[in-house]
């Protein structure tokens, strides 16, 4: 875990889960990071599989660092590539998941080019 900080705002780097999943297009400005500030944590980043995933429910995308986790488990939808869409997972144990990857009828598998944009925020 990388901390800095600019401007009064904290940057925390949170673990990606490599065996899973890689910034998208190979970018690393686009791995997952957090911008900390007054109690509130916000967290982006764009990723994409790194090997196929086979039904994608409850894959770990990154871990995010004790001190800085949710007090309550968070979800949210996120749009996927083309029309998929995707509940993503924040737990109070730390770990960010992509789960329920659908087209909207059916869960998917999901190649390697899938694009996986988030953002959520939280008080913690």
């Amino acid at each position: 875990m990388a901390v800095s900080t600019i401007i009064g705002t904290k940057i925390v780097y949170p673990t990606l889960n490599t065996a899973k999943f890689k910034p998208y297009n190979d970018n690393e400005e686009n791995k997952p990071i957090m911008y900390v500030r007054n109690g509130v944590v916000t967290l982006v980043g764009m990723v994409a599989p790194s090997v196929q995933l086979s039904d994608a429910d409850g894959h770990l995308i990154c871990t995010i660092p004790e001190g800085y986790r949710p007090r309550f488990e968070l979800h949210s939808i996120m749009q996927g590539s083309g029309t998929a869409r995707w509940d993503l997972r924040v737990t109070t144990s730390g770990d960010v998941l992509l789960q329920r990857y659908s087209d909207n009828t059916v869960a998917q598998s999901l190649p390697t080019w899938v694009f996986l944009p988030f953002h959520a925020t939280w008080v913690f």
